[in-house]
């Protein structure tokens, strides 16, 4: 991981992004046995950690973990980016992803996925959460003043109380601002729902390219 990262640096990308699933597949044949024997998707290790490595391992390119919305809480997950932002002197960002697979989410406690819109409607204020939350320190509240021994301004830091239909959470952030504000934010929804999610809150967008010409509108 950390030799790809120190790759790719030296090659001026701008960002390695680090593909995920949450499960082991069994599609083929209604068996885990193909995958596990030919280690296809598997093992996956934890994006997060994944990323602490390469951000150590390098100095100016981004990394940015894919986290699924359906297995984490906002204030877990917006502290975990926050602190990696921090960690790497805002190099971090974040690839939202709805989830793709029954077995990812029956993980997680559910009995499947739900419909693929809902899973948008609900990224939509998962994402609105971390937002508030990332948004709970001003980029100036830490003054670090030795003379008067104050860390922070507590006018610069505020009470988040995000509450809507299926998250809520009060904040602010323990682990203080991030140096970006919010962490990069990436997504590679193709279809119209997910474009739309993607137009709303991302600042890359992961695309399929086509061989096939634009059509000229009728």
């Amino acid at each position: 991981y950390a030799a790809v990262a120190r790759g790719m640096e030296r090659a001026a990308f701008d960002y390695v992004l680090i593909e995920d699933n949450v499960f082991v597949a069994d599609a083929y044949g209604q068996s885990m046995d193909a995958y596990l024997r030919h280690a296809i998707s598997v093992p996956r290790r934890d994006p997060l950690v994944v990323a602490s490595f390469m951000l150590h391992a390098t100095s100016h390119i981004g990394v940015v973990p894919t986290v699924s919305t359906f297995a984490y809480q906002p204030y877990l997950l917006a502290r975990q980016l926050g602190s990696l932002d921090q960690l790497s002197g805002g190099r971090a960002g974040w690839n939202v992803v709805t989830g793709s697979s029954h077995r990812a989410w029956q993980n997680f406690g559910y009995d499947g996925m739900s419909d693929h819109d809902s899973r948008y409607d609900i990224a939509d204020e998962f994402v609105e959460a971390t937002f508030a939350l990332w948004d709970s320190w001003d980029p100036d509240a830490i003054t670090a003043d030795r003379a008067t021994g104050q860390f922070a301004d507590p006018a610069k830091v505020r009470v988040s109380d995000f509450v809507g239909e299926h998250y809520a959470t009060r904040g602010p952030l323990n682990s203080g601002p991030a140096p970006q504000g919010r962490p990069t934010m990436a997504q590679a929804g193709s279809s119209e729902r997910g474009r739309r999610f993607a137009a709303q809150y991302a600042d890359t967008i992961v695309v399929t390219p086509s061989n096939h010409p634009p059509q000229a509108p009728p």
